[in-house]
């Protein structure tokens, strides 16, 4: 560490990069001259402590680094508030400036040099028990020598969800493992994941997967858990065949299915030998997101163009974060990154920027190129071996030749046995829908009938335990709403906020009930003492039912409809009916779109709601802790409640009030409860649960439509 204040005097020379959270800086040391690049929380972050210790921990992880292909940490200083961590200054362009470039080639020699620099320096870095689990263009530089050097180590394994990348075809979300982006448990493995990206990327120009440029970042993140990697050979760029089959393999969903180790991997390009063909969509370990649909297809089809084009697509996500503007004179480059002005990189010619032709993420036609590098042996240590890779990558002559092409017999064949596949598939899927249609979402699901409304209302009251009596509704303006959260502190669920357009509505002051549950549910008796605790262990079905007997009671129109065992809603009509996600989430705010509290109506968990830490393991009566700025009490805490959405990642395509998929298995569950821990209570924090569900935490509270 740096604890010399003395030795802790630098010129600052120049603002590499400048985001929302950090400031890099190009500076000099005042006392020996040293160029070094100095990192720091910009002046609204400098007091977070949790940024703070991300920093420490960053510099503790780079200090056990020495390697050539990774920047080395000198230390960290505070001064005043502010805390300071201290690397080298690497000459060189970072290697998202280069992809940017217009008209770039890369050579098939840079691109396997580099993989081999990565491997190399992932493999020495996994065995200090470093992973880096931000690998992205970002975090790579590249030295006018054309030598890469890795960055980052060390930070935040969520800080891919504050990316303010400029260049959002290559989002650092793209180059996420899936694991991590589905918060499942993480190892060295996830690397490899990213270098396989990384890569394909340098190898062949454009990203693995046939993903639609016009979607967000988000979504096409999660159009890579459906889509198979695109085979070279399908490229045009005479690539070998067992170049395909080793980056295959690094981009299996099923971490289980990679090389073992970077040094397995390194010696796989070396070796230059195919590997057997899996799909990449094989998984036996990590299961599918909860809002995606996974088709698999056998190794034969899976490579067919025209089979890939079937995959569909799945709603989910939007675009994250805003871009920081440059100043005159910058160099941009990703968080935690540096770069030096421009380089002339010899060999390399930027052409003024024209129009480009290409296919579907391509980076640029292929005509300028790097100049072919001397060729030099490269040494690599794994597994206790050292290897010494050729001089030079193999010439173009002994590329393995292109595949006789289809007679007609076979072309109709082929063409028999996709029709047969896709009728096949078709059939399965009915088949799949039948079961869990049957045994699944119908099974023991309660059936609804609206009361005969021949029925007099003094008859039907005679039913009931307790008198009916108006509920006590707050209203709300409407406005157009932002939901979802980026905080340190959110869950990968909550983001990417989502901004929605709300009409007025009346929501209940508190959660209903047990009185106000027994005023509409025949045969329901209140036990002594308990009419103020929140109605639980009801369903979701429960609720609707609920909804419709009390909207007829009070003389509203009741807003559910119930066609054999489905439901509808109709939003227009004026009965009771669930808050759906956005119509909770803002009320819950206090009718802010920002600058909320953690918790509905304060910062203090304790004060805002019951939860494990207060509550002394029990339910407790409504209206106890303070209200938000609407009035409304245990919107954080006590029961935890149903509103109507179907639980899916938040999607950009869904931009109306409810904002929700029409189909799903959980429903969406909010505001946590007396038995979860503070966290849980957040006004952005989601849950779900199964529509049928009983549980002594979960209630409810009621909207009407103004």
């Amino acid at each position: 560490m740096l604890d010399n204040r003395g030795e802790n005097a630098y010129t600052i020379l120049e603002t590499l990069h400048q985001s929302r959270r950090f400031k890099v800086y190009k500076a000099k040391n005042y006392f020996s001259g040293n160029l070094v690049c100095i990192k720091t929380n910009t002046q609204r972050w400098q007091k977070d402590s949790l940024l703070v210790q991300q920093m420490r921990g960053e510099v503790e992880t780079g200090l056990k680094l020495q390697h050539p292909h990774i920047r080395k940490t000198l230390g960290i200083f505070k001064d005043d508030a502010a805390v300071f961590m201290v690397s080298e200054f690497v000459e060189g362009v970072s290697l998202e400036d280069l992809l940017s470039t217009p008209k770039l080639d890369i050579s098939y020699d840079h691109a396997l040099k580099w993989t081999l620099q990565m491997l190399d320096a992932l493999d020495y870095a996994h065995g200090q028990q470093a992973v880096h689990l931000n690998l992205n263009p970002s975090n790579i530089l590249i030295t006018p020598n054309h030598d890469l050097i890795l960055i980052g180590f060390g930070k935040s394994p969520s800080d891919w969800k504050f990316s303010e990348a400029e260049n959002d075809r290559l989002h650092p979300m793209l180059f996420t493992p899936p694991e991590l982006f589905l918060g499942r448990e993480t190892d060295q493995r996830a690397d490899l994941y990213s270098v396989g990206v990384i890569s394909y990327l340098l190898f062949c120009g454009q990203l693995p997967w046939s993903l639609d440029t016009k979607d967000t970042p988000s979504l096409r993140k999660q159009q890579t858990f459906q889509r198979p990697v695109i085979d070279t050979a399908l490229l045009g760029l005479h690539l070998p065949h067992w170049l395909f089959t080793v980056l295959n393999k690094s981009l299996m969903l099923d971490p289980s299915k990679r090389f073992e180790t970077a040094g397995v991997m390194h010696n796989a390009f070396l070796k230059e030998e195919a590997i057997p063909y899996e799909s990449c969509l094989t998984r036996s370990i990590l299961e599918a997101p909860k809002d995606s649909v996974i088709l698999e297809f056998p190794p034969e089809l899976a490579e067919d163009k025209e089979v890939v084009e079937l995959v569909p697509d799945i709603v989910a996500g939007s675009e994250l974060g805003s871009t920081a503007q440059p100043g005159k004179g910058e160099t941009v480059i990703s968080s935690g990154g540096l770069s030096g002005p421009q380089l002339e990189i010899p060999g390399l010619e930027t052409p003024a920027p024209a129009a480009p032709t290409v296919a579907e993420d391509r980076i640029a036609p292929q005509s300028t190129t790097f100049s072919p590098i001397a060729p030099k042996p490269y040494a690599a240590t794994s597994a206790g071996a050292t290897t010494v890779r050729p001089d030079a990558a193999k010439p173009a002559a002994a590329v393995k030749p292109a595949p006789k092409p289809a007679s007609p017999e076979e072309r109709e064949e082929m063409t028999r046995l996709r029709k047969l596949w896709s009728i096949l598939k078709l059939v399965s899927l009915g088949i799949v829908v039948y079961i869990l249609f049957k045994y699944v979402i119908i099974r023991d699901r309660p059936k609804f009938s609206k009361p005969d409304e021949s029925t007099g209302i003094a008859e039907v009251t005679q039913e009931f335990a307790e008198k009916n009596e108006p509920l006590e509704m707050i209203p709300v303006a409407g406005a157009k709403v932002i939901i979802g959260y980026m905080g340190p502190d959110a869950e990968d669920d909550e983001f990417p906020p989502r901004e929605l357009d709300l009409a007025s509505y009346m929501i209940s002051s508190h959660e209903v009930t047990r009185s106000e549950w027994a005023m509409a549910t025949p045969g329901y008796v209140v036990e002594s003492g308990e009419g103020d605790l929140p109605i639980t262990n009801v369903t979701f079905y429960d609720v609707l039912e609920f909804c419709n007997q009390k909207s007829i009671k009070d003389g509203l129109k009741p807003c559910y409809e119930f066609l054999g065992d489905q439901v509808s809603c109709d939003f227009s009509l004026n009965g009771y009916r669930l808050p759906t996600e956005a119509e909770w989430e803002y009320a819950a705010r206090g009718a802010k779109r920002d600058n909320f509290n953690t918790y509905s109506g304060s910062p203090d968990p304790d004060k805002a709601g019951w939860y494990s830490g207060n509550s002394d393991g029990r339910i407790r009566k409504v209206g106890k802790k303070e209200p938000n700025e609407l009035g409304l009490y245990d919107m954080s805490g006590n029961a935890a409640e149903w509103v109507w959405n179907w639980y899916a990642r938040y999607s950009s395509a869904l931009e109306k009030n409810p904002a929700a998929p029409d189909y799903g298995t959980d429903k969406v569950v909010r505001g946590g409860s007396w038995n979860q821990d503070a966290k849980a209570m957040r006004v952005t924090n989601r849950d779900s649960a199964k529509p049928l569900i009983q549980k002594d935490f979960i209630g409810f509270r009621v909207v009407r439509s103004k």
